[in-house]
């Protein structure tokens, strides 16, 4: 029935290792691209051209990603607990912080001149952007910190952990305001907001799962969504779809109302290899980005339902 609403538009080759991040800025026509083999690429956009501009080539493994418009800056968080700040313009790393004692694993952008780091040391970690140095270093769980998720209405982080948890933390006092106690049968590994109400997430127990944040112990939606652990989350508002993305080596596209399933793609429908670590959505095009262990990242023009 949905099969006229994806169709592949491009293939972009060009990392050496597993790519686990992407973003993009709405101010220039480029996404970017960071993973195992320590590259952050640029891409086109519109996915009209295979040709991508290594801006920044580092020692190491990386993990995330994040771009800040004001500054035109983007952060990469490593294996090593460091962070890499690029300026985009230039092309070149600025400066390389020793962050964590463990795997930066998400960089989340605030409003304003800060931003957020979560490692594997169960701690986040609150960053002046413009100097580049930490305000605020709060140990969250005794286990890793694996991905987090700003609303900027309610002023609430939320962060997704290891042992299981969902913690709330509120942006002016970095106090925790709430844990959602065994929000997963395992660790938490992705997040989103479909509004301030309703929290998306996912992890290794391969469940999908949305709580209506006025009262976060009772579940509206628990679906085994995947085989394997789902790595990534992300709302795609201007078409009223969720995407998410697995180990399993498949994305999977959901009705962002009923939840129920719109498509799956894996290898024989032109997807990926191997497991599918990150998404990325850029509505201006209706473009869809989904990158992971193969090394490939794959634009799907998706379309209204």
């Amino acid at each position: 029935m949905y099969s006229d609403k994806i169709y592949k538009i491009n293939e972009l080759y060009g990392h050496n290792g597993s790519i686990y991040g992407l973003t993009y800025t709405t101010s220039d026509n480029f996404f970017y691209s960071a993973g195992g083999d320590g590259w952050i690429a640029k891409w086109q956009k519109d996915g009209l051209s295979n040709d991508g501009v290594l801006i920044a080539k580092t020692d190491t493994k990386l993990f995330c990603i994040a771009h800040h418009e004001q500054f035109d800056l983007i952060v990469a968080g490593d294996i090593n607990g460091h962070l890499f700040w690029i300026d985009t313009a230039n092309n070149t790393i600025l400066k390389r912080s020793i962050a964590h004692k463990n795997s930066v694993f998400d960089i989340v952008m605030l409003d304003g001149d800060q931003m957020i780091s979560i490692s594997g040391d169960g701690y986040m970690t609150v960053w002046d952007i413009m100097s580049k140095l930490p305000i605020i270093s709060i140990k969250i769980s005794n286990q890793g910190l694996r991905c987090a998720i700003f609303d900027n209405i309610t002023r609430l982080i939320y962060i997704g952990s290891s042992d299981n948890n969902i913690y709330n933390i509120h942006r002016d006092t970095w106090n925790i305001e709430n844990k959602i106690s065994h929000a997963h049968q395992n660790s938490v590994f992705t997040l989103a907001l479909l509004n301030s109400n309703t929290l998306l997430s996912g992890g290794r127990d391969a469940h999908l799962k949305v709580r209506n944040l006025s009262n976060p112990k009772e579940l509206s939606v628990d679906l085994a969504a995947h085989w394997y652990t789902i790595n990534k989350i992300i709302y795609l508002p201007e078409i009223n779809m969720i995407a998410t993305a697995s180990r399993d080596k498949t994305f999977r596209l959901w009705d962002d109302r009923s939840f129920e399933p719109i498509m799956t793609i894996d290898v024989f429908k032109g997807g990926h290899h191997h497991s599918i670590n990150t998404l990325l959505w850029m509505p201006k095009n209706n473009i869809l980005a989904t990158a992971g262990d193969d090394r490939v990242i794959k634009l799907w023009k998706v379309d209204h339902l």
